[in-house]
């Protein structure tokens, strides 16, 4: 170190093995020393232009995306309608759209070609919130996916339409794996969610068919659809024997007699789910059954006895005998529900959706194609039924929504079915609005087709959403009818009637 001291003079650096010292970043005070610099020295003000280049750049050369929005609308009981765009058939080699029940279940897949851009998603569960997923497979080899939340209708047409106690025979022997019973447990709820469950509606009761029959539980167990869906889902596989023989046996006996909750004087019917085998003979009690007007209906999920089947089920057999997999259960839920509805759908008038100012009356077909006409009549019912309103609907009308109603009042409406060629008797119910504040003092009916209502775009989906964060927890519904509200118009008569 003797050059620091200036020693060895002749060097004119230091020796070459010692690093040198660093270059100052500034004077400890003076003027002659250099101000600290700050992490901002080294900005360059070109980096932004260039970046915003190289963006722009990288924009125009990628080709447009697809999906970049999603709509959902058509929305019914058991069917959305899945919209998407833009459509780019040069890029695009095809669309898949996935979509399942939430919060968890089985999601099923739909391919759509690249010149569609929408698809109607059918067989679903109503009242049910659905996640759609649309992704563009490009020929390319990427793929871009979008999804939305859609919510499916309530099924106001079985709301209230059917009285009947049905009891169901599940084969939960040995010679059914665990897989198939869990598959038959899901099929039971989706087959009867639609349903008005109570004692004035529909009761439904469960049979086991095992080695000794086990019943799951009687009609009069529950009374809501709430209920129901929480036993079903809870049911347990027994194993054992598959002796339906016995288990049919009990059912006349036992299922539909006194002290289980089974009514006198409404349809009766037992729809046996079966993997097709069973231990004993089945013919002879289906034919007691049938004789005591049990109404039978069959699925078979193996490779049964057709003969056997085909003559132990209730005419006609090609709606009450399905042979389905169990993986394929949604292909035959509607035809079957509709077969039961048919053998169990009630005489009478029933009114629902009641609000505090609005009701939907409900009544089966009573009168054929062109043979009459309807006159409905409705008021509250403190008044003399002179005072009600009178009402012409056509014979085809199986519904009339009222509106304009007195909140917190009871009405009475009663439905006569006019016509030439038969005689059916008139049809009455009685029911009460809810609270709230007066908005109308005339009653209304609007009639036409039941139309599905659109999803709430602020509330269910968003149109055109690019994600499901503008769904709410809760699908809220609202009821449009476009173009076909009549207005009920006085006639000199005292009766009105509808355009």
């Amino acid at each position: 170190m003797s050059w620091l001291f200036g020693l060895n003079k002749g060097q004119a650096s230091p020796p070459p093995d010692l690093p040198l010292p660093p270059p100052p970043v500034g004077g400890e005070g003076g003027e002659g020393g250099d101000k600290p610099k700050d992490k901002w020295s080294n900005f360059d003000p070109t980096g932004l232009e260039r970046a915003a280049k190289a963006a722009r750049d990288l924009d125009q050369s990628q080709e447009p995306l697809s999906p970049a929005r999603i709509l959902i609308s058509d929305s019914c009981p058991t069917s959305v309608r899945v919209s998407w765009g833009p459509v780019l058939p040069d890029s695009v080699e095809e669309f898949q759209v996935l979509f399942g029940p939430l919060p968890s279940g089985e999601a099923r897949s739909v391919t759509v070609s690249r010149n569609q851009n929408s698809t109607l998603l059918q067989n679903l569960r109503p009242n049910t919130t659905y996640l759609v997923t649309v992704t563009a497979q490009y020929h390319s080899g990427r793929q871009r996916a979008l999804s939305a939340k859609a919510c499916t209708l309530e099924d106001s047409s079985v709301s209230g339409c059917c009285e009947g106690d049905l009891l169901f025979l599940v084969d939960s022997s040995g010679s059914v794996s665990s897989y198939e019973f869990s598959k038959v447990r899901e099929f039971l709820g989706s087959l009867l969610r639609p349903f008005s469950i109570g004692p004035e509606e529909v009761q439904v009761s469960v049979l086991q068919v095992s080695t000794q029959p086990t019943p799951e539980f009687g009609f009069s167990a529950h009374s809501s659809g709430e209920s129901l869906q929480e036993a079903l889902a809870g049911m347990r596989q027994l194993h054992g024997d598959t002796n339906t023989g016995a288990a049919l046996g009990w059912a006349r006996e036992r299922a539909f007699g006194r002290g289980t909750g089974a009514r006198e004087g409404v349809p009766r019917v037992l729809v046996w789910v079966t993997d097709g085998v069973s231990s004993d003979s089945v013919l002879q009690p289906m034919r007691e059954l049938r004789e005591e007007g049990v109404a039978v209906l069959i699925v078979s999920t193996g490779h049964g006895n057709y003969p056997e089947l085909s003559a132990a089920a209730s005419p006609p057999t090609d709606r009450h005998l399905h042979f389905v997999d169990v993986d394929a259960f949604d292909v035959i839920t509607e035809e079957l529900r509709g077969a039961i509805i048919d053998i169990i759908r009630a005489q009478r008038l029933s009114a629902v959706e009641v609000t505090s100012r609005s009701a939907r009356l409900l009544w089966p077909a009573l009168l054929s194609a062109g043979s009459g006409f309807y006159v409905l009549r409705f008021g509250p019912s403190q008044l003399d039924p002179a005072q009600h309103r009178n009402v012409t609907l056509p014979g085809s009308a199986r519904s009339a929504p009222l509106t304009g109603l007195h909140p917190q009042t009871s009405y009475t409406a009663t439905l006569t079915p006019e016509s030439n060629l038969q005689y059916t008797a008139p049809l009455t119910v009685s029911f009460s609005t809810l609270p709230g504040s007066v908005m109308s003092t005339r009653g209304s009916v609007q009639t036409g087709p039941h139309v599905p209502t659109r999803l709430r775009a602020d509330k269910c989906t968003s149109p055109w959403s690019a994600s499901s964060r503008d769904a709410s927890p809760a699908c809220k519904r609202r009821r449009e009818r476009p173009g076909l509200r009549s207005e009920v118009r006085e006639s000199r008569a005292g009766s009105e009637t509808v355009d």
